[in-house]
């Protein structure tokens, strides 16, 4: 599995001082799809004492809360065992010495040691980029949205714009000068 996030576009004086600042990660290992040890039938119900019994069911708990932290209780319960049957989970047993993570930042203000150009001629900087999320449109529902999903999306544009801005303006420490 992988997943990359780019936080800015990075302008030099050069086109080849051009890019992205980002992080991304690599997980290797083993996936294994979970099991539902319960029988599907459409009129069972899963409750919540049925939730940490489940490795699948706990871990659509999981999954549910890490995306949108309160959206489980929002939700109908208790839900039907079939409706577990139908959803693949996948877990992955992450092999640490094959799993990677990577990131191109602390591009701001870098110059090749034999670079001339003043700032004068050419444009030079970087320019944030970060997700955001629109206006939620509602289903066949006559409900109004949820307080803690807007506040959530808020806050998560806000944070967004905040990092991206951040890492676009991280200062370039040349190699001369890490420690």
């Amino acid at each position: 599995m992988s997943s990359s996030k780019a936080f800015s576009y990075y302008c030099g004086y050069t086109p080849f001082a051009h890019g992205f600042t980002f992080k991304s990660a690599v997980i290797n290992g083993t996936a294994t799809l979970l099991p539902y040890d319960g029988t599907s039938h459409c009129k069972e119900e899963v409750t919540e004492e049925d939730i940490k019994k489940n490795e699948k069911v706990y871990a659509l708990y999981n999954i549910v809360e890490g995306m949108l932290p309160g959206e489980w209780e929002n939700t109908r319960h208790p839900f039907k065992n079939e409706e577990v049957a139908r959803v693949y989970v996948v877990r992955v047993d992450i092999d640490t010495k094959e799993s990677h993570t990577h990131k191109r930042q602390d591009v701001f203000g870098y110059e090749a040691d034999w670079e001339t150009g003043t700032g004068k001629e050419y444009w030079e900087g970087a320019i944030p980029m970060w997700e955001t999320y629109g206006s939620m449109i509602p289903g066949k529902t006559d409900k109004n949205l949820p307080c803690h999903l807007l506040r959530l999306f808020e806050q998560r544009n806000k944070d967004n714009k905040a990092e991206a801005e951040v890492e676009a303006k991280r200062p370039f420490v040349s190699s001369k000068t890490k420690v």
